[in-house]
C-alpha cells in the first residue's frame, strides 16, 4: 500500500504540473491574476446555506440507531486530554479507528498533524455536533486530512474538517486536501463541511490501478478552499447531491467543481451532479476538462449535471474538451448533459468554451438561463450571453443547445 500511495502522489504531481502549463482551460498568467485579484471572499447568502443543511433527518435517524454500538474515540485519548483542538492527537485517534468498525468522534475539536487520518473498510464513522478535525499548521505541498484510500463499504456522517490555509507556513504546492477518496468502493459521505484547505476541499481520484466505484456525497458544504472545492479525477459511479461550494480561490483552477481526469487510465463514467450551488468562486462554478482522458485506450464519458446554480463566480460554466498536444490519441466517446442550469451575476461571463480540436463526446445543454443585473438592479435574461455561447460552440453537430 505504501508503494502504491507513493506512486499515486508522484504521478499526481507530474500530471498536475503538466496540466498547469498545457491544459486547454488554463488561462494566461494575466487572466489568472486578474481573476484572483478581482476576487474577494463573500459570506454565503442565507438563501443558499439551506441547500447543504436540509433533508438530513433520515441520516440522523441512522446515526441515532447505531450510536450505542459505536466506540467513542475519546476513550483512545491519553489521560488529561485537551479539549480545545491545540494538542496533536493523530496517533491516538488513528489507533481507535483501526481497531473498531463503528466509531464516534469526541464531541470537541481534535488537532491532527500532516499525516492525517485513514478510514478502514466496512466502517461507519460519526461526527457529533461539536466534533471537528483541525489540521496543524505545516509547510507541505501536499496532505490529506482524512483519507478513504483503497477501502470498501465506508459511511462517513457529518464530518467537519478545517485545513491550514490561514496558518500554512509554506508557499508552494496545491495538493493539501480536506477529504481524499481514491480507489474505493461503496462510499457514502453525509453533510461534509470542509474549509480552508491548501488545495481541494474534496479530491476524488485514482489509487494506482484502483478507481472509485459507487461513491455518494450529499449535502456538502465546501468553503474557502484554495485550489478547487471538489475535484473529480477518476470515478465510475459518483453522485454529488445538494452541495454548496463557495469562495474557492488562490491557486488555479479555482473552481467550485473541476471534472478533470489526469491520464488515459482514469475513468469519468456515471457521474451525476444534482442540485449544486456554486457561489463566488474566483474562476469557474463548474469546469469540465476532459483532455487528460485522451490516449491509447478508448474512453467513454458519461456525466449528467442537473439543476446547477452559479452565482457571482467569474465564469458560471467552463468547458475544455481537448488540448492540441493530446490530439494524437483515440477520440473520446460518450455524453455530457447539462440541464436546468442558471448562471447569474458572473463577473466575466456565464459560459466559457476553451477551444481546441474536438474529441468526440456528445454534449447537450438544455433549459439554460444566463442572467445579469438590469438597470433597476434586478435580474434579467442575458440573450447576448446565450448568443455568444452558441457562437463559441460553432456548428459542431455533437454539441446542441435546447432552450
Amino acid at each position: 500500500m505504501k508503494k502504491s500511495l507513493k506512486f499515486q502522489i508522484t504521478q499526481f504531481f507530474i500530471w498536475t504540473y503538466l496540466f498547469v502549463g498545457a491544459t486547454g482551460f488554463t488561462c494566461s498568467a494575466q487572466d489568472r491574476n486578474s481573476a484572483y485579484n478581482n476576487w474577494t471572499y463573500k459570506n454565503l447568502p442565507d438563501s443558499y446555506s439551506g441547500n447543504s443543511s436540509g433533508d438530513l433527518s433520515q441520516y440522523q435517524t441512522k446515526v441515532d440507531a447505531i450510536s450505542s454500538q459505536a466506540y467513542d474515540l475519546t476513550n483512545s485519548l491519553p489521560a488529561g486530554y485537551n479539549k480545545d483542538g491545540t494538542v496533536d492527537y493523530t496517533k491516538y485517534i488513528q489507533a481507535g479507528i483501526n481497531n473498531n468498525k463503528i466509531v464516534i468522534f469526541p464531541n470537541f475539536p481534535i488537532l491532527v498533524n500532516s499525516k492525517g487520518l485513514s478510514l478502514i473498510s466496512d466502517s461507519k464513522v460519526i461526527f457529533r455536533k461539536k466534533s471537528k478535525l483541525i489540521l496543524q499548521a505545516n509547510a507541505l505541498a501536499t496532505y490529506q486530512i482524512l483519507r478513504i484510500y483503497g477501502v470498501n463499504n465506508v459511511v462517513l456522517y457529518f464530518p467537519v474538517i478545517q485545513g491550514d490555509r490561514k496558518v500554512h507556513t509554506g508557499a508552494v504546492g496545491q495538493w493539501g486536501m480536506g477529504l481524499s477518496i481514491c480507489g474505493s468502493t461503496n462510499v457514502l459521505v453525509v453533510n461534509p463541511k470542509i474549509s480552508d484547505c491548501w488545495g481541494d476541499g474534496i479530491y476524488i481520484g485514482r489509487l494506482s490501478s484502483g478507481i472509485n466505484r459507487n461513491v455518494t456525497i450529499c449535502n456538502a458544504s465546501l468553503d474557502n478552499n484554495r485550489r478547487n472545492g471538489l475535484s473529480i479525477v477518476c470515478a465510475d459511479g459518483l453522485t454529488i447531491k445538494k452541495a454548496t461550494i463557495s469562495n474557492t480561490g488562490g491557486q488555479m483552477p479555482m473552481s467550485g467543481i473541476d471534472i478533470e481526469p489526469n491520464t488515459n487510465d482514469d475513468v469519468i463514467k456515471n457521474v451525476k451532479i444534482d442540485n449544486v450551488i456554486t457561489y463566488n468562486n474566483a474562476m469557474h462554478g463548474i469546469v469540465v476538462s476532459l483532455s487528460g482522458l485522451v490516449g491509447d485506450h478508448p474512453q467513454e464519458v458519461s456525466v449528467d449535471i442537473d439543476n446547477h446554480i452559479d452565482d457571482s463566480s467569474s465564469i458560471g460554466f467552463g468547458m475544455s474538451l481537448t488540448r492540441s498536444d493530446k490530439n494524437k490519441g483515440l477520440p473520446l466517446s460518450g455524453q455530457l448533459n447539462v440541464i436546468n442550469s442558471i448562471w447569474k451575476n458572473d463577473r466575466k461571463k456565464g459560459f466559457q468554451n476553451y477551444k481546441g480540436p474536438y474529441n468526440g463526446v456528445n454534449v447537450t445543454f438544455k433549459k439554460l438561463s444566463i442572467l445579469k443585473k438590469d438597470s433597476r438592479g434586478g435580474l434579467s435574461i442575458d440573450d447576448s450571453g446565450i448568443s455568444e455561447m452558441r457562437t463559441s460552440l460553432g456548428a459542431d453537430r455533437k454539441i446542441t443547445i435546447q432552450q
